[in-house]
This record gives C-alpha cells, sequence and structure tokens, in this order.
C-alpha cells in the first residue's frame, strides 16, 4: 500500500468511528434533554406569543393542553 492509501484509509476509519460516537451521543442527549427542551420550548411561547405565532408554534395555554398520564 502507498502512503496515499494508508493515509486514506486511517481518515475513513476515523471518520466511520466519530461517525458512530456521533450517532450515540445525540441519541443519549436528545432522550435526556427532551423534556426539559419541552418544558423550555413552553416558557418561550409563553414570554413571546407574537414571535411563536409567526415562527408556526400552537399557542396552547396550560389549561388547554391534553394531560399525559
Amino acid at each position: 500500500m502507498s502512503i496515499i492509501q494508508i493515509i486514506a484509509l486511517i481518515v475513513l476509519v476515523g471518520f466511520v468511528i466519530f461517525g458512530l460516537w456521533f450517532q450515540f451521543y445525540i441519541r443519549r442527549c436528545h432522550k435526556s434533554n427532551a423534556k426539559e427542551h419541552a418544558k423550555r420550548l413552553r416558557e418561550w411561547i409563553k414570554r413571546n406569543p407574537k414571535r411563536a405565532k409567526e415562527l408556526g408554534y400552537p399557542n396552547i395555554e396550560k389549561d388547554d393542553m391534553p394531560d399525559d398520564k
């Protein structure tokens, strides 16, 4: 194998390892932060109803929200 092929192989292996790590990192972060993100989004919608309506977020009050239980 030439030097260029060895370097290309190392880069390819590194890219695959990074891709696998990034996939699991995103999956783990998404699961742990989903409820916190939803809570912060609802608070932001309450603080900025006009901008939220422009972006297409529904203006749902807490009393109108369906129960998750």
